[in-house]
């Protein structure tokens, strides 16, 4: 479900008590509030105080609930959980009632654990990316994750952006270890400069030069030798980021122009194929959707209607593509959509989790929860779809 930020919603969602020490905090008086007077949830005299103040803490105050409203989600909370037992401290919610609201928890974490805050925003904003290219069959290696290593490997993504696309002057790479083993290189090099539509000190529209970051990110599996890759670049500028990535953290050259190929999706081409799982999962699995590739015709997706007489995606195929025209030995499949539905069990909430593979090195399943990876990536294994 898409999430909204909005000023009051945030205000309105967390405690006066917490909300009178985040204006503190900040060095913000609300002139003429009395927090004694003022009734839980009613946000309209903060509101009219905050707009007394200087535009400059206005912003301020709408940066900073805005990093608070990103943890303020189930996600959230478990990003926070997960730096703080990475932190020695496991029960950074001790101090809170049992039935604190998200908002409540992601406010108490920027008030009490800033730095857990932070990273905990670093890990929330690198699981919300789609669309990793995944590389197999490298070296098997303890990664340089120093400072020093973060410095160079910014510095060689910034000349590289700026030779090959003219952007990325400046480069910062942050680093933090994943639960499941990964270590994780976000950097943030600049991007090309904008024109936006700014009001001035006068209230009038003008526009103003801005020259945003935009984010590339690693994640290095050393148990596994993978290395999965968030780029929004051209797919010819992605090889060699891995490669300066191989040079720099593992110490290892990596061949830009022999990638393994991960995935491979023609086994499901197989109709009678069972997407078998454990019983012990408590995890049932389909095929929500394929993108066909048919020579001489183009490219096909068949997503059946769920209520639909025709639920069931090959049965959808036998009866709209016409198999002496397109022979289906011919056609390979360049995406499928699988659907992994878990049942409730102690521990662990049911839900539905659909995610999409594509040939040869892409997946999303990194932006889904973090508990529910690990069994996914189980079954893309066995079902021999991703060869690692």
């Amino acid at each position: 479900m898409l999430r909204h930020f909005s000023v009051p919603k945030v205000l309105r969602m967390t405690p006066n008590r917490m909300l009178q020490e985040f204006f503190g905090r900040l060095g913000h008086t609300l002139l003429s509030l009395d927090w004694r007077k003022v009734r839980e949830h009613n946000v309209e005299p903060v509101l009219t105080s905050m707009s007394w103040l200087t535009r400059e803490a206005q912003d301020e105050i709408e940066w900073a609930l805005a990093s608070v409203f990103e943890l303020a989600c189930e996600s959230g909370a478990r990003a926070i959980v997960e730096v703080a037992h990475q932190d020695g401290q496991a029960d950074v919610f001790g101090e809170l009632p049992e039935n604190a609201c998200c908002y409540e928890r992601a406010m108490w974490a920027w008030l009490n654990h800033p730095k857990i805050f932070e990273q905990a925003s670093l890990i929330h904003q690198v699981e919300s990316l789609t669309r990793w290219r995944k590389r197999t069959g490298l070296p098997q290696v303890q990664p340089r994750a120093t400072p020093t290593a973060t410095r160079e490997l910014a510095a060689a993504l910034s000349q590289c952006l700026r030779r090959e696309e003219g952007r990325g002057q400046n480069c910062t790479v942050e680093y933090f270890r994943r639960r499941d083993g990964a270590d994780v290189f976000v950097a943030y090099p600049d991007d090309f400069v904008q024109t936006v539509l700014l009001h001035d000190d006068r209230g009038r529209l003008v526009p103003r030069p801005l020259r945003q970051t935009f984010e590339i990110a690693f994640a290095y599996q050393a148990d596994e030798g993978t290395l999965e890759l968030f780029a929004q670049v051209a797919p010819t500028l992605k090889p060699k980021l891995e490669s300066l990535f191989g040079q720099i953290i593992l110490d290892a050259d990596l061949d830009a122009s022999n990638s393994p190929r991960p995935y491979d999706l023609n086994r499901l081409k197989d109709r009678y194929f069972c997407l078998e799982t454990d019983p012990s999962d408590h995890v049932s699995a389909s095929i929500a959707r394929l993108r066909l590739e048919v020579p001489d015709y183009g490219r096909f997706t068949v997503e059946p209607i769920r209520s639909g007489r025709g639920g069931d995606v090959f049965e959808v195929i036998d009866d709209c593509l016409n198999g002496q025209a397109a022979p289906w030995e011919a056609i390979n499949i360049s995406m499928a959509t699988f659907r992994f539905q878990f049942a409730a069990v102690s521990g662990r909430q049911g839900g539905t989790l659909t995610f999409d593979v594509t040939f040869p090195d892409h997946c999303s399943i990194k932006s889904r929860r973090p508990e529910r990876i690990d069994l996914t990536r189980k079954y893309l294994r066995r079902w021999r779809i991703s060869r690692v």
